[in-house]
């Protein structure tokens, strides 16, 4: 995947390994991270990710 920052590609890290660069709840709510390799922006699957998933699979219906 390609940051949208910057556009560079973005690599999973471990959960561990962002323990104090992102909110404790986020930590909670999910599981998978992944780190810009430019910008270093730290990404997670959230709500819209799911809500565009469920919009796809509706239309394919």
């Amino acid at each position: 995947a390609r940051c949208p920052k910057c556009n560079s590609t973005t690599s999973k890290i471990k959960k561990s390994e962002i323990i104090n660069q992102v909110q404790e709840k986020t930590l909670e709510e999910h599981d998978e991270f992944w780190r810009c390799d430019g910008c270093k922006q730290i990404y997670w699957e959230g709500t819209h990710i799911k809500n565009l998933q469920e919009f796809i699979r509706k239309i394919k219906c």
